[in-house]
């Protein structure tokens, strides 16, 4: 799996937690404060952390997943424990 595919399936999981289209989504979306379609909590991001390891068959430890700021945080803890 490449980089870009990598991405993409991430953007997409995103989307699909929020329930708004992949175009709403882009690896500067921000999980601090949010957009106006996606406005995330401490939750969704925990949901979303064991979505992505269900999805990639990772494991992402809560110290991981506290410090995502943006959808790119998210990709590049993805492309780290993937070894890509």
């Amino acid at each position: 799996m490449t980089r870009e595919e990598i991405k993409q399936r991430v953007i997409r999981l995103v989307a699909e937690h929020f329930k708004v289209h992949p175009e709403l989504v882009s690896d500067e979306t921000s999980l601090i404060r949010g957009t106006e379609q996606i406005r995330p909590d401490n939750m969704d991001i925990y949901e979303i952390a064991m979505e992505l390891e269900d999805e990639f068959e990772i494991s992402i430890s809560d110290d991981e997943f506290n410090t995502w700021e943006t959808v790119k945080d998210i990709i590049n803890c993805v492309l780290e424990l993937l070894q890509v």
